[in-house]
């Protein structure tokens, strides 16, 4: 869990301050491997507090609330741009029905 966060969540953090929302420094990418080196050194030292002071339970749990804050904001940005953009056209792709019942009823047999 807490590596996935590591290799996810750096990129997040130098977008969030390429726009602003952080400190500038944390969007600086390295000269050679373009990668956000300060963003990662940050999220890394994050982390490592997190995962030596805290239990497996609680680790999961934080990374379970993080996740569903993320989807809430996704969702609060999605409803936005409906009303901020309704001018611009909506995505026309669509499942077929059939190929949601297999999920479905492989969840229900579990």
């Amino acid at each position: 869990v807490m590596c996935t966060l590591l290799c996810t969540t750096s990129r997040a953090i130098a977008a969030m301050a390429t726009l602003r929302m952080l400190p500038a420094g944390l969007s600086k990418l390295h000269p050679r491997f373009g990668t956000p080196a300060a963003a990662i050194v940050c999220n890394s030292a994050a982390v490592a507090v997190a995962t030596s002071t805290l239990q497996f339970e609680s680790l999961l749990g934080l990374s379970m609330l993080f996740y569903a804050v993320n989807v809430l904001m996704q969702c609060a940005a999605l409803l936005k741009l409906r009303v901020t953009h309704a001018h611009l056209p909506s995505p026309s792709c669509a499942l077929p029905s059939p190929l949601l019942l297999f999920p479905c009823a492989l969840a229900l047999a579990v």
